[in-house]
């Protein structure tokens, strides 16, 4: 059985939901403390979820929080590598929110990506790229993402790329495979012929 704890969602739109219910729950628990000034959060800026799409077995999209705005890695399956041993979700639950956990390397849409592991039992464990982490100058959520917005288009360009490749890749697959059935199917014919 593997360590990794997965999302639980059935669609897009569900999964949407639980990642800015995980967000708003940590800011709730984490970041709301009057005694620690509000940790810098910018009270414009709700937790909001753009361009979520799933490649391959992961989830990806942008996250914006009152604290950050991130790239957002979930995965769908196991990855392949092992779990950081501190990081399982019974470790976890125990202590406190880190914003980033460990930088780890992933395999995401045949490329190699330096990502921030973190769990939350709503999410399970996921990866973080932090974009910008200090939100004070944005006026609202539609300032920071426009701020970011070409960042944020070469990422979607460069995602679409990489679908289009893996349907690509899936279609010639297929097309090898009808062609290997018609090959065989030839030679079956010409077998029993020559019989």
């Amino acid at each position: 059985m593997s360590d990794w704890q997965l999302v639980k969602a059935d669609s897009l739109q569900d999964a949407q939901q639980k990642i800015v219910a995980a967000f708003k729950s940590i800011q709730a628990e984490s970041f709301n403390d009057p005694l620690l000034g509000g940790w810098g959060l910018n009270p414009n800026l709700k937790v909001e979820v753009r361009g979520l799409k799933r490649i391959d077995d992961w989830l990806t999209g942008f996250v914006l929080t009152p604290w950050m705005l991130a790239q957002l890695y979930i995965p769908l399956q196991a990855p392949k590598w092992p779990l950081d041993p501190d990081w399982t979700a019974e470790k976890r639950e125990k202590e406190p929110y880190v914003v980033i956990g460990p930088q780890q390397q992933l395999e995401f849409g045949g490329q190699r990506l330096q990502a921030f592991l973190n769990y939350h039992p709503q999410l399970g464990h996921y990866y973080l790229q932090p974009l910008v982490q200090s939100m004070a100058q944005y006026a609202d959520n539609a300032a920071a993402f426009e701020a970011w917005a070409g960042v944020i288009r070469f990422r979607q360009e460069t995602y679409a790329r990489i679908l289009a490749e893996q349907e690509e890749k899936e279609k010639k697959a297929l097309e090898n495979a009808e062609n290997d059935a018609k090959a065989v199917s030839r030679r079956d014919f010409l077998r029993r012929w020559r019989s």
